[in-house]
């Protein structure tokens, strides 16, 4: 272990369940005050290296993390030299209910544990919960060689001068997004890392789910982040299980079928119990769409 801008040469080994900030002393004007026990913090980095031999092909092998945090990974830059390999680790993947907003950023103040009513997603997930990955999610694909073309993400700028607060089980807020109604000549931070209705499948089967992506676009085609809109879901020849959107913070609910867009986007779920075809309605506002499913 080592504190960041240290050299490798100073770290400390460390063989047992730590806490880096053991190593500080205690302030009684220390900036989080009793929230750390009085020290001060800082950026601490643990490094283990795991060199895995090529006979351990085929087997399985189990390396578990606990606590992982926003900027904790294992290294894939062998994974072309060590093909075995085939992933990495990252908390959170997905978005969850629940441990609400344990990892959100929040512009209306509050900290991570005690973010004020009606908070009630965890907001650590770099998918959020429609499935739409953030920036984070990107950064991960080009580590990986996933995607070959840099990504460009940029954090909300329609909170100019807005203090934001930060959870250390999120690394950024930035979304693919350069579309912000109303925000000409706010200072944006870029992040780069080098719909119309639209159905997942517009074919499925009798007894599947299907989840429909709907989004607020322009006249470019690129979904309008900063013009949310409460939109109204209405299905025939299915069932509309849910219809909401990724927003953390919101008194909303997913069985009304009316929901406020949230970066622009929304996302129903639908039950198609027999064969037929599926109609999906969504308007709002002056907005409207509508998309055909059919059911085999």
């Amino acid at each position: 272990m080592r504190k960041k801008g240290e050299s490798v040469e100073n770290a400390c080994p460390v063989i047992r369940s730590h806490d880096a900030m053991i190593h500080e002393k205690r302030l009684a004007n220390a900036e989080e005050g009793s929230t750390h026990g009085y020290f001060p913090g800082g950026v601490y980095i643990y490094e283990k290296r795991f060199i895995i031999p090529e006979t351990w092909r085929e087997k399985c092998i189990y390396l578990e993390f606990e606590g992982i945090y926003k900027n904790s990974s294992v290294s894939s830059r062998n994974g072309k030299k060590y093909p075995y390999l085939i992933g990495d680790f990252m908390w959170t993947s997905w978005d969850y209910l629940g441990e609400a907003r344990l990892g959100a950023w929040s512009y209306t103040g509050g900290m991570p544990f005690n973010r004020p009513y009606p908070w009630l997603l965890g907001g650590a997930g770099v998918i959020d919960i429609l499935g739409i990955p953030d920036a984070s999610c990107r950064y991960a694909a080009v580590v990986w060689d996933r995607i070959e073309n840099p990504v460009i993400g940029v954090r909300p700028v329609n909170h100019p001068g807005v203090w934001v607060s930060k959870s250390v089980w999120r690394g950024t807020n930035a979304i693919e997004s350069w579309a912000w109604k109303g925000c000409d000549g706010n200072k944006a931070i870029v992040e780069v890392y080098g719909k119309r209705v639209k159905a997942e499948e517009q074919v499925v089967k009798a007894g599947d789910r299907v989840y429909v992506d709907i989004a607020i676009k322009g006249e470019n085609d690129i979904v309008e982040a900063n013009a949310d809109t409460t939109l109204t879901c209405t299905v025939t020849g299915g069932v509309l299980l849910g219809f909401g959107s990724a927003n953390p913070c919101t008194e909303e609910r997913y069985d009304t079928g009316t929901y406020t867009t949230y970066f622009g986007r929304t996302q129903a779920a639908i039950y198609a119990g027999k064969k037929g075809e599926i109609c999906v309605k969504v308007s709002g506002g002056n907005l409207h769409g509508e998309t055909q499913i059919t059911v085999v």
